[in-house]
């Protein structure tokens, strides 16, 4: 007697004819074909650089999507980072970063992990997901995003640092802008304002960082010409030249903000101005 539960195969041919077989891609041959649906191709693709930690990232993924939570990511579709999950990092994301939340993401709507019709892959979403990626995992393309963030240039006045330091709240007023403003910066990681114990050569190596600070802020959202508008490629090569002019103004300002933001601190830090009244007793000394 069969066991329960027992239902018998169905019949295959005779053999040595053909005969068709339904095949199920899971893992890394399913996102491969995922990404070529994004991309606009159908069929086989392989994806050599997926790592062990991606590949479990992605079988943690929960077995079925809301429509809530696909709705919530088109709405932030703008909003590249939030799209990926990585609202909470943004700029400070790494490459490594991006490409598991990218990975995640497609994944999380495809939970059955198998061969879909072309009917039932929601194109809308998959295709925010890869314009995001496709942004985001290019060095240039992502800085330009991220100088559209919103972003404080805002800095205290004079007067109220000059009164900060005679609190002594020096530090807990301008530690914040520094930080915030590192986010500019070519060279990462940056060095902190600190406070009254660091020392006098981490004083003197934190100034020297920001006075000769090298920014990587674009302004290529604030060009005035759209190259894709020119007639000829006399005018494209003029719309260049204008854009570059108002790029380079706009980064002069920039260099500005933050000499002017580095002095500032100098001219008021605690620490600088023990220093020099220890330099300037040492030479009344040797007189």
């Amino acid at each position: 007697a069969a066991p329960p539960g027992w239902t018998p195969e169905e019949p295959r041919p005779l053999s040595g004819y053909p005969y068709r077989r339904a095949v199920e891609a899971a893992g890394r041959a399913h996102l491969a074909l995922v990404q070529a649906r994004i991309r606009g191709r159908g069929g086989d693709c392989s994806d050599d650089e997926a790592d062990a930690e991606e590949e479990e990232a992605c079988e943690e993924q929960p077995a079925y999507r809301s429509k809530r939570k696909t709705a919530d990511m088109l709405k932030n579709r703008e909003d590249l980072y939030a799209l990926l999950g990585l609202g909470h990092l943004r700029w400070q994301a790494t490459p490594k970063q991006l490409k598991k939340a990218y990975r995640a993401a497609v994944l999380e709507h495809h939970p059955d992990k198998q061969v879909q019709t072309a009917s039932e892959v929601d194109d809308e979403v998959f295709k925010a997901l890869s314009d995001a990626y496709d942004t985001l995992s290019d060095p240039a393309k992502r800085r330009a995003y991220d100088s559209q963030d919103p972003f404080d240039d805002s800095a205290p006045g004079e007067t109220e640092v000059a009164a900060a330091a005679a609190a002594g709240e020096f530090y807990a007023l301008l530690a914040p802008v520094f930080a915030r403003n590192a986010k500019w910066s070519e060279t990462q990681p940056v060095p902190e304002l600190g406070g009254p114990e660091a020392g006098e050569e981490e004083v003197q190596a934190f100034y020297a960082f920001w006075f000769s600070f090298r920014s990587w802020r674009d302004y290529s959202a604030l060009h005035e010409y759209d190259l894709e508008e020119a007639e000829s490629r006399e005018e494209r090569r003029w719309m260049e030249r204008q854009n570059r002019a108002r790029s380079s103004k706009l980064l002069k300002a920039e260099r500005r903000r933050l000499l002017a933001l580095a002095e500032l601190a100098h001219r008021h830090d605690p620490r600088v101005a023990a220093r020099e009244a220890r330099l300037a007793a040492e030479r009344e000394e040797r007189r």
